[in-house]
C-alpha cells in the first residue's frame, strides 16, 4: 500500500465525520458514496482510484454512529461488530478468492443497505 492510499483512507474515515456534523450523515453518505461509485469506474486513474477510497471510507464513522444510536448501552459491541466485519470482508482476498462485487456495485449496494440505517441525528 502506497502513503496516499493510507492517507486516502484515514483522510476519508476522518472527512465522513467532521462533514456529516456539518452537512447532515444522510447527505454525506449519499453523495460520498455516489462519487466513490463514479470514481471507482474510472478506478484504473490513480486520482479516481485515491478519490473513490477516499469517497467510500467516509461512511464508516456514519455507521459506526448510526449503531451506536441503535444500541447506546454497548458501545463496545457495536465497535467490535463492525471490526468483526472488516475482519469477514477481508477473509476472501486473504484465501485468495475472488469475488465478482466491484467497486461501483459495492458502493450502490453500501448505499442501498445505509439509506435507512444512518438518519440524521
Amino acid at each position: 500500500m502506497t502513503k496516499a492510499t493510507v492517507a486516502a483512507v484515514v483522510l476519508g474515515k476522518m472527512a465522513g465525520g467532521v462533514l456529516a456534523a456539518r452537512f447532515g450523515a444522510k447527505r454525506v453518505t449519499v453523495v460520498s458514496l455516489t462519487v466513490a461509485a463514479v470514481c471507482f469506474a474510472f478506478g484504473s486513474i490513480p486520482v479516481f482510484g485515491l478519490c473513490a477510497l477516499l469517497c467510500f471510507n467516509m461512511t464508516m464513522p456514519l455507521t459506526l454512529y448510526a449503531l451506536w444510536r441503535r444500541f447506546p448501552g454497548y458501545p463496545g459491541t457495536v465497535f467490535g461488530s463492525l471490526t468483526l466485519a472488516l475482519f469477514l470482508g477481508f477473509l476472501p482476498s486473504h484465501y485468495g478468492i475472488s469475488l465478482p462485487i466491484g467497486g461501483v456495485f459495492g458502493s450502490m449496494l453500501s448505499l442501498l443497505l445505509l439509506w435507512k440505517a444512518v438518519e440524521d441525528a
